[in-house]
């Protein structure tokens, strides 16, 4: 009953609900612009580190070397150098890439911060694209996570730290002339794949705000329709007592001898507020009838013209 009573109230209210549809549009959407980043696609891969011959095949083998090397590669891999070969391989340029490498026990982090060139000087820049390394200190891989502002662009980052690093390598160990059988060999465990991060992350979030929103201000127009149906009666009361046609503070007219009583019980009179108008207009006094100041006031209020 009390919701069908609120909801006729805000249908007589109509016109200013539109206000509260327009007010919470309007929040939505800057939560929406709020939440709006210009990285949202995602990519990932793996790096194995092995031989020529695959160590990881030979139970005879002892992969310790290799996994002590994937620790290294992939703080190596964050270098400016290296990230030049990133980005050749992703066609991205490597010093607008954001990297950052494992976290170690006693080590500062390996990070790099993009950058561009002004003149002689290389000014810091928005983080557009990023690489993420992780290594499992009991495993000769290098978990590669990328993020661009498209998914083909983030796929191409992943795989171009693979084949972009393998080719630094490859350069290292040619200059150095190390022989073919020892070289570290590079592969990657399957290509990159990725996608849009929660794409309606951002719209759920704005069809909450734009809920809230609404159910507020209903609330707001509620309580001040009520508020102001309990001043208008405030004001009447008042002015009544003011003029002295108070019931419940004037004196009552003496009940007429001749005229008989209304029955008070319940079989007659059911209801509270009909009994009061019996008493109050047919003998004239409230008190007879065990009626409380409020009931009697209500009766008149009313009754009155």
């Amino acid at each position: 009953m009390e919701l069908a009573r609120a909801l006729l109230k805000l249908w007589r209210l109509r016109l200013w609900l539109l206000i509260g549809v327009a007010l919470g549009a309007t929040a939505a959407g800057a939560g929406m612009a709020l939440l709006r980043s210009p990285v949202y696609a995602a990519a990932s891969t793996q790096m194995i580190v092995d031989a020529p011959r695959s160590a990881l095949g030979d139970p005879q083998e002892d992969i310790t070397p290799f996994t002590s090397r994937a620790v290294v590669f992939a703080r190596l891999m964050t270098t400016p150098e290296v990230l030049t070969y990133i980005g050749r391989a992703a066609g991205i340029p490597g010093n607008l890439i954001a990297a950052a490498g494992p976290e170690e026990l006693g080590a500062p982090q390996a990070t790099h911060a993009p950058t561009v060139a002004a003149g002689n000087q290389l000014l810091p820049t928005a983080a557009i694209y990023k690489l993420n390394f992780l290594q499992n200190p009991e495993l000769p891989t290098v978990d590669i996570y990328s993020e661009a502002p498209t998914t083909r662009q983030a796929i191409a980052l992943a795989n171009g730290a693979v084949t972009g690093f393998s080719a630094y390598l490859q350069h290292l160990d040619t200059v150095s002339r190390v022989p073919a059988a020892q070289r570290v060999t590079l592969r990657q465990a399957g290509a990159a794949t990725g996608g849009i991060v929660d794409p309606g992350a951002s719209k759920s979030v704005a069809a909450l705000i734009f809920t809230g929103v609404l159910l507020a201000w209903c609330g707001l127009l509620l309580f001040v329709t009520n508020l102001a149906t309990q001043l208008r009666v405030a004001r009447g009361e008042l002015a009544a007592i003011d003029g002295g046609q108070y019931p419940a503070l004037a004196p009552l007219p003496r009940p007429d001898p001749g005229q008989p009583r209304l029955p008070t019980g319940s079989d007659a009179v059911r209801d509270e507020e009909d009994r009061a108008d019996a008493v109050y207009l047919g003998n004239g006094s409230g008190n007879s009838a065990g009626l409380s100041g409020d009931v009697i006031r209500r009766a008149w209020l009313r009754k009155r013209p």
